[in-house]
């Protein structure tokens, strides 16, 4: 049984198990070097051997890494083709690369209505 010099290998049931370092991820049956930058909280290869980055709030994979990725509170983030691309919300709309929600309200006596973007607050890590 043999994870490589990155990890410790173990049989249950007639299965092979690797338990790898730090930093590292099985591939293949071996232990791989394995990380997504400094914003990610983990990193792992699927069946096929491609890696997943499991990133911090505001960040998404993009290119093996971690990468600032923020739509606001009312969006999801994700990069296809290396371009931020925001999910909004079905009730919000994507506004300067960010999701706000929208709001109508009539002027004083009128009858039309005015569409005002409401504020949103974003955690940043700085």
């Amino acid at each position: 049984c043999d994870c490589g010099p990155h990890g410790t290998c173990s049989l249950e049931s007639g299965i092979k198990i690797c338990t790898c370092d730090s930093n590292y991820a099985e591939k293949n049956g071996k232990c791989e070097y394995c990380s997504c930058g400094e914003n990610s909280k983990s990193c792992r290869y699927n069946v096929l051997g491609e890696k997943e980055c499991n990133c911090s709030s505001a960040y998404a994979q993009n290119r093996g890494n971690c990468e600032d990725c923020n739509c606001g509170p009312y969006g999801s983030c994700s990069f296809e083709y290396d371009r931020k691309r925001c999910n909004c919300e079905s009730f919000a709309v994507k506004m300067n690369e960010v999701c706000v929600v929208l709001k109508s309200t009539p002027p004083e006596g009128s009858t039309s209505t005015r569409t005002t973007a409401l504020p949103s607050t974003t955690q940043r890590k700085v």
